[in-house]
């Protein structure tokens, strides 16, 4: 797989994707991003990217470049008896 991965420059589309997102949220996902050997991993991010490209294609945009990082707030849920402020339930609510 290694010499596959080298062939499709993974790690130069990886950065080129990396320097298109907007949001932290989504900088953590595409770090994440790896090659998979998983056939239904693969056909499952294909049909996404697909969707995601029919989409631009329709002209719609999506304006997400002020979206604050969810993570602090997050994090605070997962403590018990840990209240979220204001702002972080707000920040959180733009979310949806």
């Amino acid at each position: 797989m290694q010499d596959a991965i080298l062939t499709l420059e993974f790690d130069q589309l990886k950065a080129m994707l990396l320097e298109r997102v907007r949001t932290p949220l989504g900088r953590g996902l595409v770090a994440g991003v790896g090659p998979s050997g998983d056939h239904a991993s693969i056909v499952q991010r294909l049909r996404e990217t697909s969707e995601g490209v029919a989409y631009l294609q329709q002209g719609t945009a999506l304006d997400l470049h002020d979206l604050p990082d969810p993570e602090p707030s997050l994090a605070k849920l997962r403590i018990v008896d840990i209240a979220l402020e204001p702002l972080g339930i707000l920040n959180l609510l733009r979310l949806i």
